[in-house]
């Protein structure tokens, strides 16, 4: 099984631009209203799916061809 078939560049598009959102969007709103323990698991996740999620999709197309 390839990493292709069940992950493709368009999902990889879609997490970054769910984690953009969630950095540059979400984060400061919840920091503004007080949310300080939300606005942090925010920036976890966020920086997750932008760095996080290309980087295991590059190490499972290289091991998994």
């Amino acid at each position: 099984m390839e990493v292709k078939d069940f992950l493709s560049i368009t999902h990889i598009i879609v997490f970054i631009l769910s984690g953009l959102f969630l950095l540059f969007i979400d984060r400061p709103y919840l920091k503004k209203k007080g949310y300080t323990k939300d606005e942090k698991i925010c920036r976890v996740v966020g920086f997750f799916y932008v760095f996080g999620i290309p980087a295991i999709y590059l190490l499972l197309s290289m091991f998994f061809k």
